[in-house]
């Protein structure tokens, strides 16, 4: 009887992931979210370094043939897809995307001594086996430090996806800093990041406009341990980091609020 229960739930999961357009819902809500508070869907950055928009069916990549890496990554998490059975085990990363030349390889990360770290985690996903596969495209894979990759970058993974239980939705932003000179790769093309950031933003339920935004930012080294009070920092700091503008259109002094202050969602 046991058995048979556990098939039928496996069943009933691959029914309603197959007839039911989640998709389409994942994009059009973040597409909305992200317009609504500013973030540019279309690749917007003060420098206006040349980038591509990437878009996933459960996140967007926003992509820089230059350093071949994202400059950063958007999705939106709510509670109910960090559940389920999806599983990443025998899935391989995917250097086969048909969308630009000089998108970095799996092979370039080959004996590096760096991870071929996720922007946006798998672990996100455990709701649908396709949208954890996705995350596995190498356009979401970015130079890691593997110290960093599997123990205080994973937990700050938790972390955000305890946030998004306890407010139910968030947007979370993802990328790296280049503050170094070092790459990798056949041809020695792939930018290593020096820091990694993510962007915690709370839309309020019924406007989804934002109302609270924790930011955090990591170095590219070995760091086994997150503490949330020592690395977290203001959107200001990313922004000027980064050189991108988040959160455009929300009114001047609730973006100048927000951007300026560092909040650990306590």
């Amino acid at each position: 009887m046991a058995t048979f229960l556990v098939q039928n739930k496996r069943e009933i999961a691959r029914w309603v992931e197959s007839n039911f357009d989640f998709e389409f819902g994942q994009r059009v809500e973040q597409q909305q979210l992200a317009s609504q508070n500013g973030i540019p869907i279309e690749f917007v950055s003060k420098d206006d370094f040349d980038g591509e928009v990437i878009h996933k069916p459960n996140f967007i990549v926003y992509y820089d043939e230059d350093v071949r890496n994202a400059r950063y990554t958007l999705h939106v998490l709510i509670d109910s897809s960090t559940r389920g059975n999806a599983s990443r085990r025998g899935i391989r990363f995917n250097d086969a995307e048909k969308i630009f030349s000089n998108t970095a390889k799996y092979g370039d990360y080959s004996n590096t001594g760096f991870d071929r770290g996720h922007l946006v985690p798998a672990g996100d996903f455990q709701c649908c086996q396709r949208f954890l596969e996705e995350t596995f495209a190498m356009s979401n894979i970015a130079p890691f430090d593997s110290a960093l990759n599997r123990h205080a970058w994973n937990d700050l993974e938790i972390h955000t996806r305890k946030i998004a239980r306890r407010f139910g939705k968030i947007i979370v932003l993802t990328g790296p800093v280049f503050m170094g000179n070092y790459e990798i790769g056949k041809y020695n093309n792939v930018e290593v990041p020096s820091h990694f950031f993510k962007i915690l933003a709370i839309p309020e339920r019924k406007s989804n406009k934002i109302t609270r935004i924790s930011a955090f930012l990591l170095p590219n080294k070995a760091v086994y341990s997150f503490d949330k009070k020592a690395f977290a920092v203001s959107v200001d700091r990313i922004e000027e980091l980064t050189n991108l503008d988040f959160f455009k259109n929300l009114p001047l002094d609730v973006e100048n609020k927000l951007e300026g202050q560092i909040d650990v969602l306590n």
